[in-house]
């Protein structure tokens, strides 16, 4: 007898095709070689009908049956099992493929997680921190249910959970910030968003200077040789930085009137918050782009100190890059607006305004950021970050596009246990931003002159507001 019946042999069926199996054929097979196959749900125990027709098998005809069995699997299937389980083995030893990191869960998740409202959210976790069986009810329900559709722990999300300390604010609630913040001046949102991945970007940067250098073109007669050029690139590095805020309110105010708690964060978080981000962009604070000195700025220099006049202006307006023109701005200090009011432009008939007030011909009301008017056709923006009138920076005539941008969704969290002993829950907000201009000098024009994307007008020292 072979060695295949020295095996204790079972019949199987075949659930599904894989290689040189099919669908219903009958097998005998050992323990060892069908581990595998069963593993894998492609066989099952065979059961008597299957095997032969649905006679009852007499006892004493087992061993001619099985030595049948056993000479008909070594000379016609032996070879299409092994193959077979073999397959099924690689299969089922193969190491799982690692999971790939979500950048967003709003496909899969509700961003909301299952709260009516940020108030509400607020509300229930104080009240679940004070002891309340419904509130803790509710509350680890919904954590529980998003912790199973995969939000928390994911690479390159929110890892925390309230046993660390800290409850998750839904992302659609944080990341609302500031989109409910109106006639406040975000200069991040007026910069270019660049695709990352990781905590760092290296961005190519042009480095030419002038048009005599770098890349050239020249016109040639036919059969003449022509010359090698080739671009001067650069690199700027931008990483990304935290900012963080915390706010502190009574539980008293969060039981009593979460939806107030809900206006109250909506406008004076965001707020704190822009502040801080433009002067990231203007004076580099957390290794931003720091516009305002940047080696790539042109700073014009100012008729008469400590005022605005229209000369100065039309110096500006005359070493912007013209690539960068259709995209500039005006962006001016609330200290200023006198000067701008005033200014006009005299000729032989008198005087004309050069700032035309929003509302008045070539005015660009805007519900987003606060337009004053228009200053030779472009638009002014207020920023209160700007310097007071007769620093560097006071105004800036700037196309914030040629500034790159990398920033992460709003991280927001809550704990009502910092501050337990004065009766005050706590939220933290942070950004994950960096940003950094493309320009890493000015270009020379032909006729001499030093143009850039961002220009200013000289003045006393800045000091970053």
């Amino acid at each position: 007898m072979s060695d295949l019946i020295t095996k204790a042999v079972v019949s199987y069926v075949v659930e599904r095709d894989i290689g040189p199996l099919k669908e219903g054929e009958v097998y005998q097979l050992d323990a060892e070689s069908a581990a595998p196959l069963l593993a894998a749900k492609v066989i099952r125990e065979a059961s008597d009908e299957e095997v032969n027709g649905g006679e009852e098998e007499v006892a004493e005809e087992a061993p001619e049956y099985v030595e049948a069995a056993a000479q008909k699997l070594a000379t016609k299937n032996a070879e299409a099992l092994e193959k077979a389980a073999l397959l099924i083995a690689e299969k089922l030893n193969k190491p799982a493929a690692p999971a790939l990191p979500k950048i967003t869960v709003r496909d899969n998740v509700d961003p909301t997680f299952g709260y009516k409202s940020f108030g509400e959210f607020a509300m229930l976790q104080v009240k679940k921190a004070h002891g309340d069986f419904d509130a803790t009810r509710v509350v680890s329900e919904r954590e529980k249910k998003y912790v199973t559709k995969g939000y928390l722990g994911l690479a390159g999300g929110p890892t925390v959970t309230s046993t660390d300390g800290g409850n998750l604010v839904p992302p659609s609630y944080a990341d609302q910030l500031f989109n409910r913040v109106k006639n406040v001046t975000n200069l991040t949102d007026f910069t270019t968003d660049e695709k990352f991945s990781g905590n760092t970007l290296e961005v190519p940067v042009y480095n030419d200077t002038s048009p005599s250098n770098g890349v050239i073109s020249y016109w040639t007669s036919e059969g003449n040789s022509t010359s090698d050029s080739k671009p001067n690139f650069s690199t700027v590095e931008i990483k990304l930085n935290n900012l963080v805020t915390l706010v502190n309110v009574s539980d008293y105010l969060l039981e009593d009137n979460a939806y107030a708690l809900e206006s109250f964060l909506n406008e004076i978080a965001p707020r704190k918050m822009i502040f801080e981000l433009n002067k990231h962009v203007l004076y580099g604070t957390g290794n931003g782009a720091n516009v305002i000195s940047n080696a790539a700025t042109v700073a014009v220099t100012r008729n008469t100190a400590s005022h605005i006049y229209f000369q100065d202006i039309i110096g500006m307006y005359r070493v912007m890059s013209e690539w960068n023109l259709d995209n500039a701005k005006w962006y001016v200090s609330p200290s200023i607006m006198n000067e701008l009011m005033a200014m006009a432009f005299p000729s032989s008939s008198g005087t004309f305004p050069i700032f035309q007030p929003t509302g008045v011909a070539g005015g660009y009301p805007s519900a987003q950021y606060p337009v004053l008017g228009t200053l030779y056709g472009k638009e002014v923006v207020l920023c209160s970050n700007m310097q007071p009138l007769g620093n560097k920076g006071d105004i800036l005539f700037g196309d914030l596009t040629a500034v790159s941008k990398i920033q992460k969704a709003v991280d927001g969290k809550m704990t009502p246990f910092l501050f337990f002993d004065k009766v005050l829950s706590t939220f933290r907000f942070i950004i994950r931003i960096g940003t950094g201009s493309r320009w890493v000098s000015t270009w020379t024009r032909p006729d001499g002159v030093a143009v850039s994307p961002f220009v200013v007008l000289t003045g006393n020292s800045v000091v970053p507001n």
